[in-house]
């Protein structure tokens, strides 16, 4: 399926989702449009990977909400490893049965999975596509891998990779510390933003005035279970394991 590779890794997007963010609080958004910003030049320190280019497909266009299906669930039985060995090759592999036990049915000494209601009901034969919210990421500075990062928990996914992406490589902060500290989530309802314990009182305020409306949430699987793994720059591999769900970080 065509992807607009160019466009999402483009600053011209970020700057205009930014300011989506940044702005107003609403009671919905549209999502993002990376196609028009596909045409644009990559920065220098990507050329050096294959991005691919594509003609927007025209089955895509007007498809302006993505499906719903079992993924949108909470509480999804997701998985997620980070792995990165003693020659710096590096995997991140998130993988689902979706919610529950699966579709239920139990073959070969595991459970299918139900992510057939991922798929786009509006398609059919070779053109359906499934809808997910895994985001299996590995952040690179130049050919060395800084970090390798993914989570379980649904549509927390990619907020909690998000926020624990920035404590560690944009704020400096220890991947122990950074996968520790409290998330926020912003649900269906943008005005009602789900925030952990532990932000500041000033947070809260800044959120009501913003236009949100904070509601408390204890920290649980709910909010993903993040693993990765940190490589300092000095070459040191920090592994990481969100203490609100099951798993564990190991060295050889």
């Amino acid at each position: 399926m065509a992807v607009p590779a160019r466009g999402a890794s483009s600053a011209a997007f970020a700057r205009e989702r930014a300011a989506v963010a940044s702005g107003p609080v609403t009671d919905s958004v549209r999502r993002g449009d990376a196609w028009p910003h596909d045409a644009a030049a990559l920065p220098a320190q990507c050329a050096a990977y294959p991005y691919a280019s594509a003609t927007r497909p025209a089955e895509a266009a007007g498809r302006d909400e993505a499906p719903s299906g079992a993924e949108d669930e909470a509480g999804s039985f997701t998985s997620h490893l980070a792995v990165v060995d003693a020659d710096g090759n590096a995997v991140s592999a998130t993988t689902t049965v979706g919610v529950l036990f699966g579709s239920g049915v139990y073959t070969g000494g595991f459970f299918l999975n139900s992510s057939a209601a991922n798929f786009d009901a509006r398609t059919r034969g070779t053109e359906r596509y499934a809808n997910s919210t895994m985001a299996p990421t590995m952040v690179l500075d130049g050919r060395d891998v800084r970090l390798v990062i993914g989570a379980a928990g649904s549509q927390y996914i990619q907020p909690a990779v998000a926020q624990v992406t920035m404590r560690i490589l944009a704020f400096g902060e220890d991947a122990g510390r950074a996968i520790n500290a409290p998330r926020i989530q912003t649900n269906q309802n943008r005005r009602e933003v789900e925030v952990e314990p532990g932000f500041s009182p000033a947070v809260y305020e800044a959120l009501v005035k913003a236009g949100y409306r904070p509601a408390s949430r204890v920290a649980d699987i709910t909010f993903g279970g993040v693993h990765g793994v940190h490589v300092r720059k000095d070459g040191t591999r920090v592994g990481i394991a969100d203490p609100r769900r099951d798993g564990a970080a190991r060295a050889p």
